[in-house]
């Protein structure tokens, strides 16, 4: 039987919405596309042995912070392709709380700031962020249609909120309204303030997914990469800006994926890998050492950056394990971050403040998937951060010479 026109338009966008869940890391997707199918590393010792075998993708820092912010030589400390860039995904958000917190403090921003959910939500690319705006709209007690936008589009929210979601929710809008509402001057002060000197610049999370969507084919991002970075982030932000002035609030917005070509798979590799923001674990550990110890930015800016890096205090059992608990996280296809500080109320550390930085690129689309379905990679980092004779064992592995 003949599909008609409107049933082929379905499908063609719920194949383009897959796919760019897929390019974004969507969990909730892929837990369904890869259950019961895909088996990676099922604990923490297996986790190290899978990525002690592919050691050149993973950057990894890790060790006790003491009184002064600096690591104590007299706990193990890990380094692995501790200075060299990696991408970030959603770590790369923490300069932007920074950057969010001395906003408040110096009074170009406020905590109670209204925002309306139609100027959070301009910057929203429904069907790309595997749901976290919707999870997030819902965490607020908002109610959301079927293409993950506000029913109530008129309505505010504080500014604190909208951090909040791109903290703890992964909010891709999030991250870009703030930064738009903070500015580019203000998000580059930050990565100064941070000590995050080799970091790429903080760009519109859309303004990615639309250039890859502009370069279509594998050749076509080849072109743009090959221009070298300066190029890439002139035409990230380009993107975002057509986007922000043609699209954005208009009803093109909700069709947007049937009117930009779905990037292949050879184009996600390659996004993934060369054009998302990338920044160095050294570095990254330096600052949640500051932030964890009471070394970073002043008396007013550090509680509102502890604050909402503590929301996985709140998770089920945390507050049992840790007195003090903050993280970032983010995934992207082929990539897992993490950047972590803890102190915990037991074991072998406990008191002490433990700093984990993790960044795995290039991952096997297999591996990647059994990661997304597990997560055992936060099992690796918290016994990391836990455990001595752990921690002593994935010293000892990465200063080891790599197996042939």
């Amino acid at each position: 039987m003949t599909k008609s026109p409107e049933e082929m338009l379905r499908r063609k966008r719920s194949l383009r919405s897959l796919m760019l869940i897929l390019f974004l890391g969507g969990v909730a997707v892929l837990i369904l596309l890869v259950r019961a199918r895909v088996r990676g590393p099922t604990d923490a010792d297996e986790f190290l042995e899978t990525i002690a075998a592919s050691r050149a993708d993973v950057a990894l820092v890790a060790y006790t912070v003491g009184a002064d912010g600096l690591p104590d030589a007299s706990d193990p400390i890990v380094q692995q392709n501790a200075g060299e860039k990696f991408p970030l995904a959603a770590v790369a958000r923490i300069p932007l709380l920074l950057a969010y917190a001395d906003a408040v403090v110096q009074g170009r921003a406020k905590v109670d700031e209204p925002v309306s959910l139609d100027a959070w939500e301009r910057h929203h690319l429904n069907g790309t962020d595997g749901g976290a705006h919707a999870t997030a709209l819902r965490a607020l007690g908002l109610h959301v249609d079927a293409e993950g936008f506000s029913v109530a589009p008129k309505r505010d929210v504080l500014l604190d909120d909208v951090v909040a979601a791109m903290i703890q929710h992964n909010d891709n809008s999030a991250a870009d309204f703030v930064l738009a509402r903070l500015g580019a001057v203000a998000a580059a002060q930050a990565l100064l303030d941070a000590g995050l000197t080799n970091h790429d610049p903080i760009l519109p999370t859309a303004g990615f997914y639309l250039a890859a969507a502009d370069a279509d084919t594998e050749a076509g991002a080849k072109r743009v990469l090959a221009q070298g970075p300066q190029a890439l982030w002139q035409t990230v932000q380009a993107a975002a800006d057509r986007f922000a002035k043609t699209e954005a609030g208009t009803p093109a917005q909700r069709q947007w994926l049937d009117k930009h070509p779905t990037p292949g798979t050879g184009v996600q590799a390659l996004w993934a890998d060369q054009a998302l923001t990338q920044g160095v674990a050294s570095q990254y550990a330096t600052l949640m050492a500051k932030i964890a110890t009471g070394h970073y930015g002043s008396a007013a800016v550090l509680p509102i950056v502890q604050r909402h890096l503590a929301w996985a205090m709140k998770l089920e059992g945390n507050e049992k394990l840790f007195k003090t608990f903050g993280s970032k996280g983010g995934t992207s296809v082929s990539i897992m971050t993490e950047a972590m500080f803890a102190v915990p109320n037991q074991g072998d550390y406990a008191g002490k403040t433990r700093v984990v930085v993790f960044l795995n690129r290039r991952m096997p689309s297999l591996r990647w998937f059994a990661l997304v379905r597990s997560y055992v990679h936060q099992q690796f980092i918290m016994k990391l951060a836990l455990e001595r004779a752990f921690a002593t064992k994935v010293a000892a592995t990465f200063a080891a010479p790599a197996a042939p």
